[in-house]
């Protein structure tokens, strides 16, 4: 059968569209997924307008004698000049993924013993300036034991834990091995890329543009066999979204 997309609860070689998800999705990780879709497929984030519950919010301060025709208006008034050629669903408070991993955060080893090792050793930025705590670095390797999303495409790992385990900025780093170190067991990644978010929307911008940087292989190993931090941060900067 013929196909476009591929959605897979685990890392698939595929020259289709393809969207790392769980196997069982909430509601917040839907919404997730349908922004990365759109913004992969049609190029932008639709903005979601919940008048209900603006609605409810008003009704525990003041009595609403006309809902129906109120929800129609409030609908009219919060979606009047915004188009999706203009607004991406992106404020200032989303970065870009170059504005996250700078020089300053992207580390360059051979190789490491250890993926344990390899966290650690690309958390240090974020721990150094505070961005994250000891306690976030040892949360990522926790569930790096029993999480199968942390590989999101060749070579290339994300480790993450959850906002309220350490993190006091959302931030992300980056370590570069020439040697790969094994992940998951079956995995041999040599982009080691620390994900710090504060919250489940600000660092989606990011997270998109480092999807589509996972799944370029030349990109992807250019970055493997640069030299310098700069050369990385040249080919991350590829990835921003247009103004």
């Amino acid at each position: 059968m013929d196909y476009d997309i591929v959605f897979a609860p685990v890392f698939l070689e595929t020259p289709k569209k393809f969207f790392l998800v769980n196997s069982f999705l909430g509601y917040e990780e839907k919404k997730r997924l349908r922004k990365q879709v759109m913004h992969e497929l049609y190029g932008y984030v639709p903005n979601e307008l919940n008048v209900d519950g603006i609605l409810e919010i008003i009704e525990k301060h003041c009595v609403i004698k006309d809902r129906k025709n109120l929800s129609k208006q409030l609908l009219e008034y919060i979606s009047q000049d915004r188009s999706p050629e203009l607004n991406y669903g992106f404020s200032t408070k989303n970065p870009d993924l170059y504005e996250l991993i700078t020089p300053s955060t992207i580390t360059l080893r051979h190789s490491v013993s250890t993926w344990k090792e390899a966290i650690k050793i690309a958390s240090r930025p974020l721990l150094k300036r505070n961005s994250i705590t000891q306690h976030y670095i040892e949360a990522m390797i926790q569930r790096c034991h029993s999480d199968p999303y942390i590989v999101i495409g060749p070579k290339t790992a994300i480790p993450h834990a959850a906002p309220d385990e350490g993190v006091n900025e959302l931030s992300m780093s980056l370590l570069r091995l020439r040697k790969g170190v094994t992940f998951a067991t079956d995995y041999s990644i040599q982009l080691v890329i620390v994900i710090a978010a504060l919250d489940k929307d600000r660092h989606l911008r990011a997270l998109m543009q480092l999807m589509k940087l996972a799944r370029n292989d030349h990109d992807r190993q250019q970055m493997i066999n640069a030299k310098s931090v700069y050369e990385i941060h040249e080919i991350i900067k590829k990835y921003a979204a247009d103004p």
